[in-house]
């Protein structure tokens, strides 16, 4: 999973994961580290993503705003109940504009003839990885490791404003920040003086 489209360094704080990592390490899951925790809006892969597309996507972004979401208490598994690989909370895209990124990025990949390698490239679903699942487990398994997990967040919710999005290389499993993309004129102004 080399290069991705995210949200990343804002979400290395969020309250909720010291308790979610005690809760799982009791259970067949490998919590995911505080500092790997983010939002893919658009995986790309192995390709990488020249610098004259990568500026063209900043002044396709830097209009947008602040992009604003919920971190809910939903727990689920990806990609499915049968194939359980990760465990999950979902996030909520209030105004609709993670997915208006997603769109745009995808645009200007596309026009520069950019493969995508996105599995899911026609179901965006934001969400917050929490756990992977390594072992094999039965379908009782996993419904119990969504109890256990829910039953430790019930009732959380945060909302969650950022100003930039960040172009993620994950190779050899750190996720290094190759590039802040700011969805903010006034943020990109003061981040070059």
């Amino acid at each position: 999973m080399p290069y991705f489209f995210g949200i990343k360094t804002p979400l290395s704080n969020i309250d909720i994961v010291d308790k979610i990592n005690n809760i799982i390490t009791t259970l067949p899951v490998e919590p995911i580290p505080r500092e790997l925790i983010h939002i893919t809006i658009l995986y790309v892969g192995k390709y990488k993503i020249p610098n004259e597309v990568i500026e063209k996507i900043e002044k396709d972004l830097i209009n947008i705003g602040y992009v604003k979401f919920k971190i809910t208490d939903i727990v689920d598994i990806y990609p499915n109940m049968s194939k359980p690989r990760a465990i999950v909370l979902k996030v909520e895209d209030i105004q609709n504009r993670l997915s208006k990124v997603r769109g745009i990025i995808m645009s200007r990949l596309r026009e520069f003839k950019i493969p995508i390698e996105d599995k899911y490239i026609h179901t965006f679903s934001p969400h917050i990885t929490i756990g992977r699942i390594r072992s094999k487990i039965d379908m009782l398994q996993v419904r119990d490791i969504v109890e256990i997990v829910s039953e430790s967040v019930r009732g959380y919710s945060k909302i969650v404003d950022v100003d930039f999005i960040e172009l993620i290389d994950s190779s050899d499993g750190l996720y290094r920040t190759m590039r802040k993309i700011f969805l903010n004129p006034q943020k990109q102004d003061l981040d070059t003086l």
